[in-house]
Order: C-alpha cells, then sequence, then structure tokens
C-alpha cells in the first residue's frame, strides 16, 4: 500500500482532467489525529547514508558477525498528510474519496531507528516536503524520458537532482 502510495497519486494527479475515479484513502476511521492510516516513509538518500555509514563501520572495525540495523524516521505522516503535501508540490488538488479499511491495514506503522542513530550517528536528513518533491520529480521525469542519454540536472525547491 504505502509502496504504491506516491504513484497511485501521481497516477490521480495526471488523470486529473479524464474520467477516471479519485483517488481512493482505504480507512478514516483509525484511531488516528485525522482517521487515516500513518506509516514511516523514509527518503531514498537517506537509506543511502545509512548504508553507507554501515559499510563503513564494517570496513573500519573489528566487528564479528553481523550487525542489523533498522532505518526510518521514527515517525509516522498520514495517508491525508501525504495527499496535502502531494497536491501543495505539485500544484494540483487531489480529490480523493473514503473506501472503507481493507482487512489487517493496522492504524500506525512506524520503524524506530533508535540503534544506528546510537551506535554510528546516523539522523535521517530529508524531511515530508523532501520526500515528495522527489518521488514527484522522479515519477514525472521517469514516464517522460524512457531512455536518459545524458547527465542533466533537476533543480526545485532547493533540491538538485542528477539523472545518468
Amino acid at each position: 500500500y504505502q509502496s504504491n502510495l506516491w504513484k497511485n497519486i501521481n497516477s490521480t494527479i495526471k488523470q486529473k482532467n479524464k474520467n477516471i475515479p479519485k483517488f481512493e484513502v482505504f480507512g478514516t476511521d483509525f484511531e488516528t489525529k485525522d482517521g487515516t492510516c500513518v506509516r514511516d516513509f523514509i527518503h531514498v538518500t537517506d537509506i543511502c547514508e545509512g548504508h553507507m555509514l554501515a559499510l563503513k563501520y564494517l570496513l573500519n572495525t573489528d566487528v564479528k558477525g553481523s550487525k542489523f540495523y533498522n532505518l526510518s524516521n521514527c515517525e509516522g505522516f498520514s495517508v491525508l498528510e501525504i495527499i496535502e503535501k502531494c497536491s501543495k508540490v505539485s500544484g494540483v488538488n487531489i480529490d480523493f474519496c473514503a473506501a472503507t479499511r481493507r482487512p489487517g491495514d493496522p492504524a500506525v506503522l512506524i520503524g524506530n531507528s533508535n540503534k544506528i542513530r546510537d551506535e554510528l550517528g546516523w539522523r535521517p536528513s530529508q524531511d515530508l516536503t523532501s520526500m515528495v518533491t522527489s518521488a514527484w520529480l522522479a515519477l514525472n521525469k521517469i514516464q517522460k524520458d524512457s531512455k536518459i542519454t545524458s547527465k542533466r540536472e533537476i533543480q526545485s525547491n532547493n533540491h538538485l537532482f542528477f539523472k545518468n
């Protein structure tokens, strides 16, 4: 669900003036601040930074065996917060409708990254605006350019993105 949230919202925005159903929000009666599911999203660059810190740790210490770290923001964002942020970033009002809950969907799923924060000093650096902006730019660029022929830069809201 959450991994497709960005793509589904993006598709809804792109089809705005076409005859398609509204974006469905599965459950608005959860015990959360706005009634929608809360999930812990993380920016891909934060994931990369966590992996790099773990690799440096493995290469520069005499660690025996394996270590496991969870990468998360340790905070959640509701589906409605994501929709509102996507509307703001894209400049398009996202129409949605409430749908019934899906079986098994928990109200809140939030990770705990205290171990990597304490042991390696990792902290996520990207906020929700950055995550939504990156997803919006990436999804739209990928759909526009099926082939990328040269290195280019995309600048938006003080974020610099490179693509090959």
